[in-house]
């Protein structure tokens, strides 16, 4: 935290587990340093652990204008991690005990590096009183170096949206989460 007004900079230890993405400008940062990083007026300087799977919502004005079926999803690839995986729990927000009654929905999502390929699996378990619906998904892979040679949704060649400035790779996954999802993303070397 930063105490002092008017600081332009603050001492920030990297925990040696891992490389770091700014999540405002994907700077990749190595575990097990300490950097000055700068401050700045428009927002807090954060970041996420290489391997990090995080789910963003659309911008709303309160909960009540929530919606589970769209939402992005970042993926913060290097080549460091061969695999990762992250659960993420889903319930309508106004069911009390809804894990005990079966009402909600646990999404799964998987990364795995074999050969070139990239692989990122979609699952879901979805409890019996929760009514499992298709998710759009706005999916942006972090860290892709060059242009991929081929993506592949479900063993479907698909074209996506390459940012050649912030390495990110896009692309739109309409999910039947009644079942799995598979994206395959040959990358360039």
């Amino acid at each position: 935290p930063i105490l002092e007004p008017g600081k332009t900079e603050q001492a920030v230890y990297f925990p040696v587990t891992s490389h770091w993405f700014n999540i405002e400008t994907d700077e990749i940062i190595a575990g097990g340093q300490t950097k000055l990083i700068q401050t700045h007026p428009a927002y807090i300087p954060t970041y996420i652990r290489a391997g990090a799977f995080m789910p963003l919502a659309k911008p709303m004005q309160t909960t009540t204008a929530y919606d589970a079926a769209n939402f992005q999803l970042q993926y913060y690839h290097h080549d460091d991690v061969s695999q990762s995986q992250r659960d993420f729990y889903f319930d309508d927000g106004t069911t009390q005990g809804a894990h005990e009654k079966g009402a909600y929905q646990i999404l799964t999502f998987e990364s795995e590096i074999e050969g070139q390929w990239l692989e990122i699996d979609f699952e879901a378990e979805t409890g019996k009183n929760f009514g499992a619906n298709s998710k759009t998904i706005d999916l942006t892979v972090h860290n892709i170096q060059k242009q991929p040679n081929q993506i592949k949704i479900d063993g479907k060649k698909v074209e996506g949206i390459y940012n050649s400035e912030y390495k990110t790779l896009t692309l739109k996954v309409v999910w039947d989460t009644n079942k799995e999802k598979e994206i395959r993303v040959k990358l360039s070397k």
